[in-house]
């Protein structure tokens, strides 16, 4: 990988023929990374290269690759969605037992996404969780009530991004409500997800 960076670095510098040249040569450099991590099924950082060139020049093969690349993981997930079930089950009862509602709320609602199994009682833990969860916001101090709507709104965005399939950008969203979260476990679950959807 190292050589063809370098490979596409010394032919961006040896084709020195003004801007637009530059342009072109930067792009084809781009391309040869984002071939070789695809190749590789280095899905994350061909979808990174891919994204960039297709930024710069809008070409049709970028938007091929890009999609193609969307397919896979949007593949992945389908496979792992019904094997998490049961883990997105027992971790929010888990959480719900330590009184954790602000996670078991989510948990719960991707494991009613995940599977048909149960999912009238389901559905009846998570109401009952999100009432417990909304009495446990009324007794915050007003520093703490902030916190958690913050946190609240970026783990809404990562997970309106992670059901549109948009898996990177979701995890990014993730990761800062890691940061923002006092130890929070379904952040950090969604995480571990993402990336094994994203590995090769």
């Amino acid at each position: 990988m190292k050589i063809l960076v370098i490979l596409a670095w010394f032919v961006a510098l040896g084709h020195n023929y003004g801007f637009a040249q530059e342009q072109k040569v930067e792009n084809d450099a781009i391309l040869i990374l984002a071939d070789s991590c695809f190749l590789e099924k280095d899905y994350k950082g061909a979808f990174e290269y891919y994204s960039t060139l297709y930024l710069r020049d809008s070409s049709d093969y970028s938007f091929s690759r890009l999609e193609d690349i969307s397919t896979i993981f949007d593949e992945k997930w389908e496979l792992m969605r019904e094997n998490l079930h049961g883990r997105f089950k027992t971790l929010g009862d888990s959480c719900f037992s330590r009184k954790n509602y602000f996670d078991a709320k989510f948990l719960f609602s991707i494991a009613l996404k995940t599977s048909k199994k149960g999912k009238r009682r389901l559905k009846k833990k998570l109401e009952k969780t999100e009432l417990l969860d909304k009495n446990e916001r009324k007794k915050l101090t007003p520093a703490n009530f902030e916190i958690k709507t913050e946190f609240e709104n970026v783990i809404l965005k990562a997970n309106k991004l992670f059901e549109e399939g948009k898996y990177l950008k979701a995890q990014s969203y993730f990761l800062r409500a890691v940061t923002i979260g006092d130890n929070e476990t379904y952040p950090k679950l969604m995480v571990e997800i993402i990336d094994e959807i994203i590995r090769g």
